[in-house]
């Protein structure tokens, strides 16, 4: 669980309950991967990668600091698409793109919950000036009250 800070000053912190799927540590299946590093319900087989792995361990970390920062859309040819995408640059340089959804909480003990659909390297990604943002704790904040979630107006 992560503990998210609204912008309003005497708002009181959203309680975010995040969960993982299994691609945040595996990668697609490839002719020739070993049957026991293929892991995943029979509808989603993947193989056990060691570099997504290594680098999901510091997803909680990264979660936590994300009540301060911004996240991006989807790039609007996936208008539909409910994933917004948190990009974190690694000592590397490669930026570390983490795919989620976001949802009100159906419980009373958080207020949100958070599913982490994917979190793996991505060397190709656009720049991420072209790509409309939000804030993490607005988007968390709109999600627990049931507002729509809207693109910032194009600049002209």
């Amino acid at each position: 669980m992560i503990r998210v800070q609204p912008a309003a000053e005497d708002a009181r912190a959203l309680r975010v309950l995040v969960t993982f799927s299994h691609h945040v540590f595996t990668r697609e299946l490839q002719e020739g991967d070993d049957q026991e590093a293929v892991c995943g319900p029979s509808t989603d087989l993947r193989c056990f990668c060691p570099d997504r792995f290594e680098l999901s361990l510091r997803l909680p970390a990264i979660l936590e600091e994300a009540g301060r920062r911004k996240v991006h859309f989807p790039a609007p040819n996936h208008a539909r698409q409910r994933n917004f995408l948190l990009v974190e640059v690694e000592a590397s340089g490669l930026p570390y793109l983490i795919a989620f959804n976001l949802e009100p909480a159906k419980k009373a003990d958080v207020e949100a919950v958070m599913f982490v659909v994917s979190a793996h390297a991505r060397p190709s990604l656009p720049s991420r000036s072209r790509m409309d943002t939000i804030r993490f704790a607005t988007l968390v904040a709109k999600t627990v009250r049931g507002e729509e979630i809207r693109r910032p107006p194009k600049k002209r």
